[in-house]
């Protein structure tokens, strides 16, 4: 596993400005008194468990990163699950 120091400056630019964005968002969510789980689920209609949300999942085809939320069970809240397909793993 890399560590901080051995990571261009370049990266842990991007890595930075990834935080900030980050933090921005937190920001804006905080205005509405909302979380990250509140934005998935708005306008998802009825939540049932195992259903994937969003919808359909998230996918992004620049980078073949996958997300959804799901629970298992009525007492679980739920959780995150994320991927990258096979396209985004090095061979091997």
């Amino acid at each position: 596993m890399a560590q901080l120091y051995d990571l261009s400056k370049a990266r842990l630019g991007s890595m930075a400005e990834a935080g900030e964005r980050i933090l921005e968002c937190y920001r804006v969510l905080r205005k509405t008194e909302d979380n990250v789980v509140g934005e998935v689920l708005r306008g998802q209609g009825e939540f049932f468990e195992m259903d994937h949300y969003p919808k359909g999942d998230v996918y992004d085809p620049e980078t073949h990163s996958q997300y959804y939320y799901h629970s298992h069970r009525d007492d679980e809240h739920g959780h995150f699950h994320t991927f990258l397909r096979q396209r985004a793993c090095p061979r091997g």
